[in-house]
């Protein structure tokens, strides 16, 4: 193994050494979700079984598991110090079974999450980032396609119900719509500051708008769907 191997390791190594953890932690998954669908609504085990799916269709593109399980910091040493977010489709797994994805929003960001951390650990060359970069696109396109069945499916998951996940969902594109204004007008750099503090607010205000009427969308489409 080269120095660069060395220092940034590969996530797959890790893989090869550790097949009886692999296997316990396959099975042990499969225990908790088979759990967890007993305590489900029929409607609501659907939408999970759906979303696992959504995962899985992801991961079949990494047939080695490189992006399975959490990095070994022992093996790969450093990660956990450039890394501060790691996610990996283990964890995904187990947020939906507890139910922690309150949003689409928030299930789309750590799948992506994933791929962006191997980018940002792993040099541009290395065979992991390059794996990232294929399996990232792919995943992007499968979320877009799948992007309203996937979010009314979360909304079934929401522990306080659909109406609670679709008003949190409204509540983060609002927040999202402010800061894109907010960072527009930062890259315009106007001369004058009071001028800058008006430009700032129009914006917002007008960003405000389009968002609402983004999230009055997504209010009228809480009911968890039939996924097939």
């Amino acid at each position: 193994m080269g120095s660069e191997d060395a220092q940034h390791g590969s996530h797959a190594a890790r893989f090869m050494e550790q097949p009886i953890s692999q296997q316990h932690a396959r099975q042990e998954q499969q225990q908790n979700h088979q759990q967890d669908q007993q305590q489900l609504e029929p409607a609501q085990q659907q939408s999970l079984s759906y979303l696992l799916n959504i995962i899985s269709q992801v991961a079949k593109d990494d047939p080695t598991g490189v992006f399975e399980y959490p990095v070994d910091g022992g093996l790969v040493p450093g990660y956990y110090d450039k890394i501060r977010q790691p996610m990996c489709f283990h964890s995904m797994r187990t947020k939906l079974q507890a139910r922690e994805y309150r949003t689409w929003r928030e299930f789309a960001k750590d799948m992506d999450l994933i791929f962006e951390n191997a980018k940002t650990f792993n040099p541009s060359q290395h065979r992991v980032h390059k794996l990232a970069i294929n399996l990232q696109r792919n995943a992007r396109k499968l979320l877009q396609q799948a992007e309203l069945p996937a979010r009314r499916c979360v909304h079934a998951l929401n522990p306080d119900g659909p109406a609670a996940a679709a008003a949190e969902e409204q509540a983060q594109i609002l927040c999202c719509a402010r800061d894109d204004a907010r960072s527009s007008q930062l890259l315009l750099a106007p001369t004058a500051s009071a001028d800058a503090d008006e430009a700032a607010t129009t914006a917002a205000a007008a960003a405000d708008g389009t968002a609402q009427e983004a999230a009055a969308s997504l209010l009228a489409a809480v009911v968890p769907p039939a996924p097939e």
